[in-house]
């Protein structure tokens, strides 16, 4: 079963038909979100989806943004965490998967390549972090990893980092994007932002067993998979 209808939603579509798992993929999008609206309507949907479904295997998604010290005093972090606490609290069989910034096809705007490929496209002005970096992480190599994981009927109550093992600074980023589009940017570097590190050690294995690449040209690839020009 599945709660939720967006980019994990579509991803997971495998599982809605299986009534022994409960993939929770409705919760906020938005890593800027600063909505209480927002923040309860998913604390409630949740509490009420822990009770209803208290015999399945509960799924839920975090954020690898935990890690990052410039955001974990922002309100979608410490919602984040609150909410892990919650199914910590109230569900025997969990599995909580952090996740890196999503790559896939999806409208929503506030995904951090459709917002740099949007602006760089139509020539909206934008201040760039030379200092910061992202982790990027497409969306069916997600949906791999956890089904896997899911498949293995030992592995409960575990929060696990599922993340891209190189961070790509932001200006790499937005290079690659120009270079896709044949299209300078318009912004203006700023001397902020900082990397930090995701922990993966309980995944890098798994990367292998499944034989996902991380190489040199994923950035290029998920731009030609999904920005088709």
């Amino acid at each position: 079963m599945i709660i939720g209808r967006g980019l994990l939603g579509q991803a997971f579509d495998v599982f809605r038909g299986k009534d022994d798992v409960l993939i929770f993929c409705s919760g906020v999008s938005n890593s800027t979100c600063k909505s209480e609206n927002e923040f309860e309507r998913e604390a409630d949907l949740l509490s009420r989806s822990l009770m209803k479904y208290k015999d399945c295997r509960f799924v839920y998604f975090s954020t690898c943004s935990v890690y990052d010290p410039s955001l974990e005093h922002q309100p979608y972090v410490k919602h984040k965490l609150l909410m892990e606490s919650k199914i910590r609290s109230h569900h025997n069989n969990y599995l909580i998967f952090r996740l890196s910034n999503l790559v896939g096809r999806t409208d929503n705007p506030h995904t951090i390549l459709n917002f740099f490929f949007k602006a760089v496209d139509t020539g909206i002005p934008f201040e760039l972090w030379k200092n910061a970096a992202r982790n990027l992480i497409d969306v069916k190599d997600v949906l791999l990893v956890c089904s896997h994981i899911l498949s293995q009927a030992s592995i409960i109550n575990q929060t696990i980092n599922i993340a891209n093992p190189v961070s790509y600074p932001v200006l790499e980023i937005v290079e690659a994007i120009e270079s896709h589009l044949g299209k300078k940017g318009n912004y203006t570097i700023q001397q902020k932002g900082a990397a930090f590190q995701i922990p993966l050690d309980e995944c890098l294995s798994l990367y292998n067993l499944l034989q996902l690449h991380f190489e040199k040209k994923y950035l290029s690839r998920l731009l030609q998979t999904y920005y088709p020009l």
